[in-house]
């Protein structure tokens, strides 16, 4: 019974569907007169979809209409564009998509031999690196000579290789066509379920790392198919027109899982001062453990914090106006982003580099961050529009979603004679190389770099690297920069070519880390928090050890952080120690590294809440977390138990009416539920109390530690890594 008891906590923790609370996050109702071009785009053609199908999907009304409160996707047997059938298939890309939630439709289907409805999402980087790579979720397929079965299925890309994993729902005793039913999905950062009028059919956990494009963006589709490889063909019993009502589509968001953050400061329409150091501050109002708090200029990323306060300083900030949200995320991968704030730094809107400040040099340039202004002034692009339709949705130059590492987005779409500026800060006048990631499926690209209005490089040629999403390095050596601020251009001199980054640095510049602080001789106060900071040069990320006793012993600070912006928060331990040190490490090298020059000092302050009456019970996060092997818990037993962390028996009359001991114990569990330690078990009096884990013996995982006090009972998990 202790096992099965402590499984069902760990199920009440991990599974969403039993405190899931949703609001409504958007729908359509379809109440009005048309179909409301805002949100969905009719998508034509024929070709066969890769899939031999039969119909020539139109933008026509008669395929596609509003009729009493209903949308309704209408087939018809007719012939047009070269097709004996047409339909319609209406998509959200680009106006509406959606990451986790609820996803449902109150339908009614068409039936009969070869019909094929569907309603279903695509991720919206389908265009940059294709299907399945994309995503996909069927929320409900039907084939028409089975009108009482329902298929939910996901579809993903497996080392290159087409994978899918579906199930079905057989109706009892009706068919789907004969009323209304509600087809859902629920979609969390762990699993996926399916169910029909409320009922789940069908779960995949997508946990591991080959499913990571379930953890994107998604729009959705509805469309009716006729014929196909899977439900075969129209045949004489098929009737037309066939048409499949949609009542609703429906998407919402489970509200106890999202995080609700809001930027404090700068207030917006703030004015601030050109060229100083802007403090952005975020509120977080969530019910559980906060992983990172990111901070966006627009859509580029100009800080992060990992623990509160959520906090950056946005040095440098040039002249002009930005739009800056904070982006929380959960320890459970949900996010919660905050509305925009307008700042303005100085009184006009002028050209200004995307991120706020200066691109600096030596270091790495993303093409997408041109600067910010007017075409023809930042930039300047023969189009109006930004073909790729993501990131800055804005402005007119393309943009899509980029597979090289790294990720993020890339330009493409070029022109010859088009350019793009970047304001730049050389920090040192020298000889410097660039080197460039490109791709493209012809060998026509060149372009060059320009400074301040002067040829930079020569021409560099983009070869056919095999592919839009198929990434090479070209490369220019040997060009001058002299020290300050400059205006960087990238001009096409031919076209058809993508661009991820620009990485310019010195000849022979290898990977490194330097720390800024603590790097010796510094006093830290504990339990408090401080910024450690570093300098990098060509490293992704980081991970950040620390020691109290002149580096005998380590524990984690954190196991991953981003080295770009070189700062990351750190809550100090409980000690008092002079022989302190900071050990930063390269997370894919770890032979790059730096350890503080000198050591610092950690030393504890008097909390005045020590010496006062305990009045609340309370179970920490142990620290440090992820460990390995020990870590500290920590836990407060209140002076006044009361009935709330006492049993009846403790007021019996051989008791003391004020004796406040109460028995405690402190339990480790694996996974599984399966007990592996026992800290405390014992009678303990009001107070604040810590303990000491040690896990040698135990292999790398999660874990749980729960304390029992009387009635009262918290769980919290730790994660050991060896």
């Amino acid at each position: 019974m202790k096992r099965l008891s402590v499984i069902f906590v760990l199920l009440l923790l991990t599974s969403p569907i039993l405190s899931q609370t949703y609001q409504l996050l958007w729908s359509d109702e379809f109440n009005g007169d048309v179909l409301d071009p805002s949100v969905w785009t009719r998508e034509t053609g024929g070709g066969g979809w890769g899939n031999n199908e039969l119909q020539f999907y139109t933008d026509r009304d008669t395929n596609a209409y509003i009729e009493n409160g209903n949308l309704v996707i209408q087939a018809l047997k007719e012939n047009f564009g070269g097709r004996s059938y047409t339909s319609a298939r209406l998509i959200t890309k680009g106006k509406k998509s959606f990451l986790y939630g609820k996803i449902e439709a109150r339908i009614k289907t068409p039936y009969g031999q070869g019909i094929w409805p569907a309603f279903w999402t695509l991720g919206e980087n389908i265009n940059s690196v294709g299907w399945p790579a994309c995503g996909e979720i069927d929320i409900l397929e039907l084939l028409g000579h089975q009108p009482n079965v329902a298929y939910g299925t996901v579809h993903w890309s497996n080392n290159g290789t087409h994978a899918k994993f579906g199930g079905s729902y057989t109706l009892s005793g009706s068919t789907f066509d004969a009323d209304f039913h509600t087809f859902s999905v629920v979609w969390t950062p762990t699993k996926i379920e399916w169910y029909v009028d409320n009922l789940r059919y069908h779960q995949i956990d997508i946990t591991p790392a080959e499913l990571s494009e379930l953890h994107k963006e998604q729009f959705l589709l509805l469309n009716v198919a006729v014929g196909g490889n899977w439900p075969g063909f129209p045949d004489g019993t098929t009737v037309f027109p066939q048409k499949m009502y949609v009542d609703y589509v429906r998407v919402y968001k489970d509200a106890t899982v999202i995080p609700d953050v809001a930027i404090t400061t700068p207030i917006n329409n703030g004015i601030v001062t050109p060229y100083s150091d802007i403090p952005i501050n975020a509120s977080v109002n969530y019910d559980g453990e906060i992983e990172k708090v990111e901070f966006y200029q627009g859509g580029a990323k100009i800080g992060i914090a990992y623990a509160e306060p959520y906090e950056m300083i946005w040095e440098n900030v040039n002249p002009g106006c930005y739009n800056i949200t904070a982006k929380a995320y959960t320890a459970d991968g949900y996010t919660g982003t905050s509305f925009n704030v307008v700042v303005k730094a100085g009184s006009d809107c002028v050209v200004s580099p995307y991120t706020g400040h200066p691109s600096y040099i030596p270091g790495v340039i993303e093409a997408e961050n041109f600067n910010q202004g007017a075409n023809g002034e930042a930039y300047f692009d023969n189009t109006s529009i930004n073909e790729g339709g993501v990131y800055r949705v804005n402005d007119d130059v393309g943009i899509q979603q980029c597979e090289d590492f790294g990720e993020g987005f890339n330009i493409g779409w070029t022109e010859a004679g088009e350019w793009l500026d970047y304001i730049i800060d050389v920090k040192e006048t020298g000889i410097y190389n660039l080197e460039a990631r490109v791709a493209s499926e012809v060998t026509t690209g060149a372009f060059k770099l320009m400074l301040d209005g002067n040829d930079l490089t020569t021409t560099i040629n983009v070869p056919n690297t095999g592919g839009w999403q198929t990434w090479e390095t070209v490369t220019s050596s040997d060009f001058n920069l002299t020290e300050g601020v400059h205006t960087l251009r990238l001009f096409i001199e031919s076209g058809n070519f993508n661009l991820n980054r620009l990485d310019i640095y010195h000849p022979n510049s290898q990977p490194s880390i330097s720390i800024i602080s603590p790097n010796g001789g510094e006093t830290i106060t504990s339990e408090a928090g401080f910024n450690i900071k570093w300098n990098s040069q060509k490293v992704q990320s980081v991970r950040i050890g620390y020691s109290t006793d002149g580096g005998s012993s380590w524990g984690f600070v954190t196991q991953s952080a981003e080295s770009q912006f070189g700062v990351y928060r750190w809550n100090t331990p409980n000690i008092d120690s002079d022989e302190c040190l900071i050990l930063i490490l390269d997370e894919s090298n770890f032979s790059i590294r730096d350890t503080s020059d000198g050591f610092f000092t950690i030393s504890p302050t008097v909390n005045v809440e020590d010496v006062l009456t305990v009045h609340n019970f309370s179970l920490e996060q142990n620290y440090p977390n992820p460990f390995n092997p020990t870590t500290t818990i920590k836990y407060s037993i209140p002076s006044v138990i009361s009935t709330v962390g006492r049993n009846l028996q403790d007021f019996s009359s051989t008791s003391s009416p004020r004796n406040d001991d109460v028995n405690v114990t402190l339990k480790v569990y694996d996974i599984l539920g399966n007990e592996v330690a026992t800290l405390v078990n014992e009678q303990k009096s009001a107070g604040n109390y810590e303990v000491t884990f040690d896990a040698s013996g135990l292999s790398t995982g999660m874990y749980i530690y729960k304390l029992q006090a009387g009635s009262f009972s918290q769980i919290r998990k730790m994660m050991l890594v060896k």
